[in-house]
C-alpha cells in the first residue's frame, strides 16, 4: 500500500464516504481516480475543464490557469473531502505507484548494462531509495514520495 498526501498544484488526494481517491489536471480534462477503502482500483473519471467552467473555447493557457478552480468544482461534486489516502500499486499513462523510480527500476534490471563505476553509483543510490523507504509516484512527472505520502522531490 502507497500512502499519498496532496501535492497541492499537480494532484490533490481525498476521500468521499466509500472511496479514496488522487485527482489532478491533465489538459484539457481533470482526471479522477477511485480506488475503494482497501485502496484496490475501481475506475477513471475524467471531466472537461471547460465544460466544469462553461469556457467553450478556453485557449490552453486559460485551461492551465483554470485547473485548481475546475479541481475544487469536482471535488465539490463528487462529495471529495480533502486528505491522505492509502491505495494499492497501480499504472497507467499519466498516474502510477511504484516500488522503484524507472532509472532505479532499469538498473535493477539490466545491471549488466552499466560500468562498474555506474554499478557503484547506483548500488549506493539504490540502497539509500531502500533504506528511505521511498516510492516513485508518477504523475504526468516522476515524483519521489516518503512512506508518508509526503513529496519528497520532483
Amino acid at each position: 500500500m502507497y500512502t499519498i498526501q496532496s501535492e497541492g498544484t499537480r494532484f490533490w488526494t481525498g476521500t468521499t464516504g466509500e472511496t479514496q481517491v488522487i485527482l489532478g489536471g491533465v489538459l484539457p480534462d481533470i482526471r479522477v481516480y477511485i480506488f475503494n477503502r482497501e485502496g484496490k482500483f475501481l475506475e477513471l473519471k475524467s471531466f472537461s475543464i471547460e465544460v466544469l467552467l462553461g469556457g467553450a473555447g478556453m485557449s490552453n493557457e486559460d485551461l492551465f490557469l483554470s485547473v485548481e478552480k475546475a479541481l475544487r468544482q469536482v471535488m465539490h461534486l463528487l462529495g471529495i473531502h480533502e486528505g491522505t489516502i492509502k491505495i494499492q500499486e497501480y499504472a497507467d499513462e499519466v498516474f502510477s505507484l511504484s516500488e522503484l523510480t524507472d532509472e532505479l527500476q532499469d538498473f535493477v534490471n539490466n545491471r549488466e548494462r552499466y560500468t562498474d563505476d555506474e554499478k557503484e553509483e547506483l548500488d549506493e543510490i539504490y540502497n539509500d531509495w531502500k533504506n528511505s523507504q521511498y516510492y516513485a509516484l508518477y504523475w504526468v512527472e516522476e515524483y519521489w514520495m516518503t512512506s508518508e505520502g509526503e513529496l519528497e522531490c520532483s
